[in-house]
């Protein structure tokens, strides 16, 4: 059982913040007349929240006792979680809803708990919503308490990719980024809570400018993978259409520009226009008032960005880059990806390679060797799955460590999931990395 006493710490600050336990029930999610019992139950130590309240129960340290602003407090508490409750450590997609004033989870629509107007001012757990007249007014039904399965995309929409058969985890990310992308901007305006660079964008972009992510991390990471998922996920809330384009290249993207433009119906003649007149014509639409998403995919070049990133209208952008730090001017709000935890490496492999002589310590042993890092474990579990007939797990991670070995003693030291093994398929994303 918990340590009840390491508990306290959570009935000391929600005494000194003057909340009740029905209140904390309710900010949590929980419903019922005797939900506040089942908080009363965790403070004491008595039982243990579901994962599934984890996203809730940020929220309400976050904005109902108002951790937000003492971050040290916040992560000392909830380092009390990890190690009573064996909840996840805090992420940094956890870290950037925060800053950005936003809660994983909407406050229930529970009306036997419905406080009093005025009478407990500092239990938002949600941001408010957008006037009906927004163009982003659309997200109040979104499900930002659950990640929704994949869906159709809105007609015109270009996504060369299909979602991942066996993605895993991400829960966290994928809430982050449709909070961060469909809220609207006027409310994040309002927020009162925004980072330095977002103020500081704000005076070199219009006020109805696009709200813009990126999602960073180091090669193998999973950016442009969890851009999919994403897309095809949370797709159709943005009801202008979803459209990918190639950043890789700087020669390429008008060519990826024109294939979304033809999507779009943009002029009757447009297969006629000059590559120059058909990105004009996407561009001119894209600053446009229509929700749409723009996934700008692999951009490492700041003045790439800068020449083709919307300046005005609600197109939302979601960049995928290899690098950690942009300039204010852009307006990015940062989602730093790391690798999976160890659990959800073994549940990708897994998902390859299901049958019982797949041993987990085997498994485990594969993803330690390949850092836990996505491409790579989707790679070998992809080789795997078409040797099995051929190639045990002991026998693969034999091959890899010895391949490995041969680079180190040649000078190399590369990272493990750069480590290149013959026969190997093409990534889902169409990224051409060696494993």
């Amino acid at each position: 059982m918990p340590d009840h006493r390491r508990l306290a710490v959570l009935t000391q600050l929600r005494k000194a913040a003057g909340v009740t336990l029905a209140q904390m029930a309710h900010a949590c999610g929980l419903h019922g007349k005797r939900a506040y019992e089942s908080a009363a139950a965790w403070e004491r130590g008595e039982s243990v929240p579901r994962p599934s309240v984890r996203h809730a129960f940020l929220a309400y340290l976050a904005h109902t006792l108002n951790l937000a602003a003492d971050r040290a407090t916040l992560a000392a508490v909830w380092n009390v979680a990890v190690e009573e409750w064996g909840w996840e450590p805090l992420h940094p997609a956890d870290w950037a809803m925060i800053d950005q004033g936003l809660s994983p989870l909407p406050a229930p629509k529970d009306h036997a708990h419905a406080q009093t107007p005025g009478a407990f001012p500092s239990s938002t757990c949600q941001r408010r919503s957008a006037p009906a007249s927004d163009n982003a007014a659309h997200a109040l039904a979104l499900p930002l308490n659950a990640v929704p399965d994949p869906g159709p995309l809105p007609p015109g929409s270009v996504l060369p990719f299909a979602p991942h058969p066996h993605f895993v985890g991400r829960t966290t990310e994928l809430l982050a980024l449709a909070q961060l992308l469909l809220s609207s901007p006027r409310s994040r305006a309002a927020s009162g809570q925004r980072a330095a660079r977002d103020q500081a964008a704000e005076a070199h972009f219009s006020a109805g400018s696009a709200l813009r992510t990126a999602l960073t991390g180091p090669c193998g990471i999973g950016k442009t993978q969890l851009a999919i998922e994403f897309a095809h996920r949370f797709g159709r809330f943005f009801h202008g259409g979803v459209f990918w384009v190639s950043f890789a290249n700087a020669e390429t993207v008008p060519a990826g520009m024109a294939i979304c433009g033809a999507a779009m119906s943009l002029h009757p003649r447009f297969d006629r226009l000059s590559f120059k007149d058909q990105a004009q014509l996407v561009t001119q639409a894209w600053g446009d008032n229509t929700v749409r998403l723009l996934i700008f995919d692999g951009c490492e070049d700041e003045t790439l960005l800068n020449r083709w990133l919307p300046q005005r209208g609600a197109s939302r952008v979601l960049v995928t880059s290899q690098r950690a730090m942009w300039e204010q001017r852009f307006g990015l709000t940062l989602l730093p990806l790391r690798a999976l935890s160890r659990a959800q490496s073994v549940e990708l492999l897994r998902k390859h390679c299901p049958l019982a002589q797949m041993r987990d310590e085997e498994l485990v042993a594969i993803a330690a060797e390949l850092d836990d890092l996505p491409l790579a474990l989707n790679l070998a579990g992809r080789h795997l799955s078409r040797s099995i007939d051929a190639l045990t797990p002991a026998q693969y991670l034999h091959e890899l460590r010895q391949s490995l070995a041969v680079h180190e003693r040649a000078g190399e030291r590369p990272s493990r999931h750069t480590t290149e093994l013959r026969g190997q398929p093409t990534p889902p994303t169409g990224h051409l990395y060696h494993f």
